[in-house]
């Protein structure tokens, strides 16, 4: 029986009885504790309106998502068909849009007044990649695991998430050895890098990681320049950054060599921001576009 709050929560998540389940909505039932079982049923019936990313599906699984529903989500029967996801947008754009306003009596003519230069408003401050880095000196550490970030076989995804929230793609070059227990971002050494490599950049960009043994003669070409470049300096993991469609290429960062420790990777990874930084100043989509 579905409890009282997570009915009020499929109402008002619905813009009509068919809507699509969206991720907010799996992530409220099991924050309220609901079944995962209605939960699956709910997305059997009313389809689930895109994938699930890695990323949400971490999220979930932190909330309480066993596997066998994380699992059961991913069939591709369970998405919504274009036309219904179509139909959600629209409806949710509508509600967005502000609502006319009622018509007016005629103004009074009033006698003209001088025109004041409005006070300028400082602009909010952006999140920038150098805003990660430095953040990741004081980072905790961290159990690495393959769902952390995309795969390399999820590329049409991660390039979907990283044009709609305009942020460039960082693939990262992994050895399978890497996951599987917790390290320290400060130490040296292969996973203690890519623990530093994950907290500095993971919000700025969207990960790929791309698995060194079988997977470098698959990336896009745009990475390759990255990899096969002169800065990749010979060491895994490096990252090859490249724009939100990964067709350019902007820099390679790389691990800093074989005793690499936080505080040498602070002033690689400190440059190498400091590039995307410009280069996404020039590229506000984080696309060869303009916006």
């Amino acid at each position: 029986m579905v409890c009282a709050i997570a009915a009020l929560l499929l109402a008002s998540a619905s813009t009509s009885p068919a809507a699509p389940v969206t991720f907010k909505e799996i992530s409220m039932l099991l924050r309220n504790g609901e079944k995962q079982q209605f939960i699956f049923t709910e997305v059997e019936t009313r389809k689930l309106l895109q994938p699930l990313s890695r990323q949400e599906e971490s999220a979930l699984t932190a909330l309480g998502a066993t596997p066998a529903l994380l699992n059961a989500l991913r069939s591709p029967i369970l998405l919504a068909p274009p036309e219904a996801v179509a139909a959600y947008n629209a409806r949710l754009q509508k509600l967005r849009e502000p609502s006319e306003p009622a018509p007016q009596p005629p103004a009074q003519p009033e006698t003209p007044r001088p025109t004041a230069l409005a006070t300028p408003q400082p602009a909010s401050p952006a999140v920038t990649t150098s805003a990660g880095v430095a953040g990741a000196k004081h980072a905790a550490p961290l159990f690495l695991s393959t769902d952390m970030t995309f795969s390399l076989d999820q590329l049409d995804i991660a390039k979907a998430k990283a044009q709609a929230e305009r942020k460039p793609l960082g693939f990262i070059m992994v050895w399978a050895q890497f996951f599987g227990n917790r390290y320290d971002p400060r130490l040296k050494g292969g996973q203690a890098a890519l623990a530093h490599f994950y907290r500095a950049f993971s919000n700025s960009l969207v990960l790929v990681f791309v698995r060194h043994e079988t997977e470098l003669d698959s990336v896009p070409p745009a990475v390759k320049q990255g990899f096969a470049g002169p800065d990749e300096g010979g060491y895994a993991p490096n990252m090859a950054v490249v724009d939100a469609t990964a067709t350019q290429f902007i820099v390679e960062i790389p691990l800093g060599g074989a005793n690499s420790d936080g505080l040498r990777r602070d002033k690689i990874f400190a440059a190498g921001a400091t590039k995307i930084d410009q280069w996404l100043a020039a590229h506000p989509t984080a696309t060869t576009s303009t916006p």
